[in-house]
């Protein structure tokens, strides 16, 4: 016969441990299931970082922060997604975080200088541009995005639109790739190009209204309105540039009661928006309603008086009203204003030109010479009579690759002379921006005689003092400097067949002049309309020689001149321009001009 367990004391202890193993159990269950779903969590957030599909990335990674908050590795993964997103302040975060939790440190080196380079610190980096080529893995696109804004900022266009190339090549559905090379597109007012970009990108993103908006802009520039009026009717219709932008594209097509009726109910809106009351102006103006037009832009003028555009309109209406006075104060403004902005351009151009003479050394370990001659061609001068002949290769035509003028470069026959080909002829013929002053009045193909072509810019080829006003004085034997020139140490960077080199410049490249403006080859024939530059070769010769003249004198092409008021911008070999008055000391002018006299100016 059974007995019945009567103790329950006993069966209480048994069923506590068995819910206390079924706990146990349960939470040994719950911590492998946790553990495994982080982990594959953790795996897809990476697998979806590599495959650059950033929003499923976060969705898996986001909460492991405080699913596992002392893991190093989900702190490198969010400074990754967060250096993809640029959003540098959470990259440093989870960085510092990462190095506590004890991560690799060389991972986290390498995501610091790739961090680095994105956020355009570029003096920091401590590695090379080919390095992290090398080890971008799926971070490609933002080296090559950050090398983009890299060579921008140097100047350097053509290695910006090769790396643009291979990033579409290996990441053609990215439109990163070619909402920069729209980019490029602006920056050379090249809108149809910049249309066509921009309308690939929004191929593969519909819904980017930044890029629906730009794409309007450029279609503006081509004068296509109507197109540009289409796409800005799907944008919201209370974003100030929307409206700013329509109300321009109605303007452009007639319709300025249209565009009036935009802006006033925009300035309903945004009271205290400029821009608004600026274009309300011009279009009262142009309706004729200038009493009404009055106000707006002298609100804008107020707050604004350097704007020279609303000075300009201001002054319009000044004269409508019969205040000619005032308007001419205004007039007078803006035609500073202008000068100022075509100074600018110029020292920019200026700018250009000396990071591609440093481009070229760097490439050929020597600057350009100013001009390549066959050396029978120079020891015969002046005996046998000097004629401007020999090659096509100065240190103008051997730039072009590094102002981005490949496409020109690659058309010369450097063993024929300038205009030895059509190609070479055409070369020299070609206007290029980076060699034109703005204020140069001498820049247009009108101006041109013969086979000519203005160049506002001259290599200097060293110093003379005194030298006679003839061309005699400066035939080969002067230009050579390297057999026939007595005095070596007067001598400038440039001359024919030139080798110089960084370390030739004794004096220091910031007290040395290595380009400076200059009139042309007979300025005083700027009255009759022509200028006849440099015997009608061009840019085939381009040399300068400082002298006791004073700067901007007229006389050929002894010495720098331009048509800036009080003197004209040196291209010193550090790359700085300065504007020199023309005013300098004469010693002091004739130092600067040579590289090697053992003789380092001051303050100038």
């Amino acid at each position: 016969m059974n007995k019945r367990n009567n103790n329950p004391s006993k069966t209480s202890a048994i069923e506590r441990g068995r819910r206390w193993y079924f706990i146990i159990g349960l939470v040994i269950v719950l911590f492998v299931v946790g553990f495994v779903t982080t982990e594959v969590a953790l795996w897809r957030g990476t697998v979806c970082l590599e495959a650059r599909e950033h929003s499923a990335a976060k969705r898996w990674l986001t909460p492991l922060t405080w699913l596992r908050p002392y893991s190093g590795e989900v702190e490198y993964q969010m400074a990754r997604l967060a250096r993809r997103e640029r959003d540098f302040p959470a990259i440093e975060k989870h960085l510092r975080r990462a190095l506590q939790l004890g991560w690799n440190s060389r991972d986290l080196q390498h995501e610091q200088q790739l961090t680095l380079a994105q956020a355009g610190r570029y003096q920091e980096l401590s590695v090379s541009w080919s390095e992290l080529f090398q080890t971008a893995g799926s971070d490609a696109p933002e080296v090559c995005r950050a090398f983009v804004d890299f060579s921008l900022a140097r100047l350097e266009i053509q290695n910006a639109k090769e790396t643009i190339k291979i990033w579409q090549l290996d990441y053609p559905d990215d439109p990163e790739s070619y909402i920069q090379e729209a980019r490029l597109g602006e920056v050379y007012l090249e809108w149809g190009v910049v249309v066509e970009k921009y309308e690939h990108v929004l191929q593969l993103q519909p819904n980017r209204t930044d890029i629906q908006f730009k794409l309007a802009f450029a279609l503006s520039k081509l004068g296509k309105f109507e197109q540009a009026l289409q796409i800005l009717a799907t944008l919201d219709q209370s974003e100030t540039q929307n409206v700013l932008l329509m109300a321009e594209c109605s303007h452009k097509l007639g319709e300025l009661q249209a565009a009036e009726l935009m802006l006033r109910d925009q300035l309903q809106r945004d009271p205290v928006e400029l821009r608004i009351r600026k274009h309300l102006a011009e279009v009262l103006v142009a309706q004729s309603h200038f009493e009404e037009a009055e106000p707006f832009i002298k609100d804008v003028i107020a707050v604004r008086p350097e704007d020279h555009e609303a000075r300009n309109i201001y002054a319009r209406i000044l004269q409508k009203l019969g205040n000619g006075e005032e308007a001419a104060t205004h007039l007078q403004f803006v035609k500073e204003a202008a000068e100022a902005a075509r100074r600018s351009q110029c020292k920019n151009n200026m700018k250009q030109i000396g990071l591609a003479i440093h481009n070229y050394h760097e490439t050929h370990k020597s600057f350009p010479p100013l001009e390549v001659h066959p050396q029978s061609h120079i020891s015969n001068c002046p005996s046998s009579g000097c004629t401007w002949g020999g090659r096509a290769g100065n240190w103008l035509t051997l730039i072009l690759p590094f102002i981005d003028e490949t496409p020109q470069y690659n058309l010369i026959d450097f063993s024929e002379s300038w205009n030895g080909t059509p190609e070479n002829n055409a070369a020299m013929r070609r206007p290029y921006t980076a060699y034109l002053c703005p204020s140069n009045p001498v820049g247009s193909g009108s101006l041109m005689q013969g086979n000519s072509h203005i160049v506002h810019y001259f290599a200097m080829s060293g110093a003379q003092e005194n030298p006679n006003p003839g061309r005699g004085s400066w035939s080969f034997e002067s230009m050579d400097w390297s057999a026939n020139q007595s005095d070596r140490s007067r001598r400038g960077v440039f001359f024919h067949n030139s080798n110089t080199k960084f370390r030739d410049v004794t004096d220091g490249t910031s007290n040395t002049v290595f380009v400076a403006e200059a009139r042309g080859y007979q300025p005083v024939n700027l009255n009759a309309g022509i200028a006849d530059v440099q015997d009608g070769r061009g840019i085939k010769f381009a040399t300068i020689t400082t002298s006791t003249r004073k700067i901007n004198s007229i006389f050929r092409w002894f010495g720098s001149g331009s048509f800036h008021t009080g003197g004209a911008q040196m291209l010193m070999g550090d790359g700085a321009v300065r504007f020199v008055s023309e005013n300098v000391d004469a010693n002091t002018w004739l130092i600067l001009g040579s590289m090697a006299d053992n003789q380092v100016v001051g303050e100038f």
